[in-house]
């Protein structure tokens, strides 16, 4: 295996300077100080980020019905994250490649290993139910590393690449924003 590239590790670099996996919400998650009405709202609030991408298709629902999850009031930090996306997915290749798959895509491996475990341990969930988890473990780092190529191929001139990286420190800071109106709005219980 090569060495990373100086670039891929700018764009590392951006991705962990804000990655959700630390997020107030995640720490809940993980240690189990979560109900399952706090991961159920999760799931609505999931659903209501990831169903305006027609190939991303999966809910936990946690006890909480399928009209539920689909007929979830969006926070105000999912709307936000939401209409990030739709833009970003608006602009030039390299830069919604950035945002979308280096941004956003590539964090969920490292959330995903730290929320797995607890919904077992803490939460009682069977295999099958977190099998949503264990998959995306996978195929979310193969996404992310393709996204990581990608970028790489794309972004072949400096300004491309300072486009590439302020695309995925606002990916990063849009996900850490929606995470931490999860804390709010359901462990905080603050009005969004």
């Amino acid at each position: 295996m090569t060495a990373p590239s100086p670039f891929r590790k700018e764009l590392e670099a951006a991705v962990n300077a804000r990655h959700s996996r630390l997020n107030p919400f995640t720490e809940k998650w993980v240690t189990g100080e979560l109900s399952r009405a706090q991961l159920g709202a999760w799931a609505a609030q999931h659903y209501q980020y990831v169903s305006q991408f027609p190939r991303w298709c999966a809910t936990v629902a946690c006890g909480v019905s399928r009209a539920e999850v689909e007929t979830a009031r969006q926070l105000p930090t999912t709307r936000g994250l939401t209409a990030w996306c739709y833009e970003m997915s608006h602009r030039s290749f390299h830069i919604a490649a950035a945002g979308l798959l280096v941004g956003l895509e590539s964090q969920l491996p490292g959330i995903y290993r730290r929320n797995l475990p607890p919904l077992k341990t803490h939460y009682g969930f069977t295999d099958h139910e977190v099998e949503f988890f264990a998959i995306h473990i996978e195929a979310d780092e193969v996404h992310g590393e393709r996204g990581y190529a990608i970028v790489e191929r794309h972004a072949t001139t400096a300004e491309k690449k300072a486009e590439a990286i302020e695309a995925v420190r606002q990916a990063t800071l849009m996900r850490w924003q929606y995470m931490t109106g999860l804390h709010r709005a359901f462990i905080l219980k603050e009005e969004p």
